[in-house]
């Protein structure tokens, strides 16, 4: 008898996280150049066209759609705790 999937994914996840090797502790700043004083390096034009073609006004009211009915989600996953998934709904 096979594992449900979400049940699969999870225990699939949690033997990846066991292998991984332990990285040496660095700093935040490594990623945050603003962090470091250095200059800005601004990304190519290309990008922010890119965002500016992902971007329209039913994204923004999907997005809001979801925040609505985040609170009653996180509910229902409270409650029902790992029993809860939500895969292909």
């Amino acid at each position: 008898m096979s594992l449900p999937l979400c049940r699969r994914t999870l225990t699939t996840a949690s033997a990846a996280a066991a292998r991984r090797v332990a990285k040496d502790e660095g700093s935040i700043a490594s990623i945050f150049t603003s962090l470091t004083g250095e200059g800005h390096n601004a990304l190519p034009k290309r990008f922010s066209d890119l965002k500016k073609s992902l971007y329209h006004e039913e994204l923004a009211e999907s997005w809001k759609q979801v925040l609505k009915e985040l609170p009653g989600a996180i509910e229902e996953i409270s409650s029902r705790g790992p029993d809860v998934c939500y895969l292909f709904h």
